[in-house]
């Protein structure tokens, strides 16, 4: 089933096949440790760290969006005419890029989700519950129009999904097209209405 409004978001992955620059990252063991992808990042404790997480990627730049499991680091390049303020309760974190000499690369900002939004449609959407009893597993989603309805459109450009085992970041049409028209590198994005569990690899 589809509606209008899965029309309007992308889920966010990586470029399994992008190798020209680095990509994938991890942060470091102290970034880690904060919890960037559900806890507010404190300046007074630093900026957000991290380093290439494949070895083949030895010696290439880094790409100007960067991809952790659960985060997203863009490069400030990016950022022009994207407001904070369209960050479901989150915001632009400073961010590093470290490389192989522990050399920094800055400019790069973390886009802190500290708060979920539950907002898939139960009836609309293709999942399966956990054995666990933990949250349900997605294969296809339907976003909740009502839902989003109840939150001003500006303030839900970018927000990070609840109620699902799987967080994943969804963006709004006016963020895809202002990534993609600064030469976003290394990213794939699936129109919800398209989206099928496996998709992204």
């Amino acid at each position: 089933m589809n509606n209008h409004i899965n029309d309007q978001y992308y889920l966010v992955f990586p470029e399994v096949s992008y190798d020209e620059k680095i990509s994938f990252v991890a942060p470091t063991k102290s970034t880690r440790a904060r919890s960037p992808f559900q806890k507010t990042m404190l300046l007074s404790e630093g900026p957000a760290v991290y380093r290439a997480k494949l070895d083949e990627d030895t010696g290439k730049p880094p790409a100007n969006i960067l991809h952790d499991t659960l985060d997203l680091v863009l490069h400030a390049s990016l950022l022009s005419g994207i407001a904070e303020t369209c960050i479901y309760q989150g915001k632009f974190f400073p961010a590093i890029f470290e490389d192989d000499h522990k050399e920094a690369c800055e400019n790069y900002w973390l886009v802190n989700l500290f708060n979920k939004l539950d907002c898939w449609d139960r009836k609309a959407s293709d999942y399966v519950e956990n054995h666990s009893g933990d949250t349900p597993h997605i294969h296809r989603y339907s976003l909740d129009e009502k839902r989003l309805a109840s939150i001003k459109e500006e303030e839900r450009l970018i927000f990070r999904i609840g109620g699902t085992d799987i967080p994943n970041i969804f963006i709004h049409q006016t963020i895809a097209d202002a990534l993609n028209n600064q030469g976003a590198e290394g990213i794939r994005l699936i129109k919800v209405s398209d989206y099928e569990l496996g998709m992204e690899f």
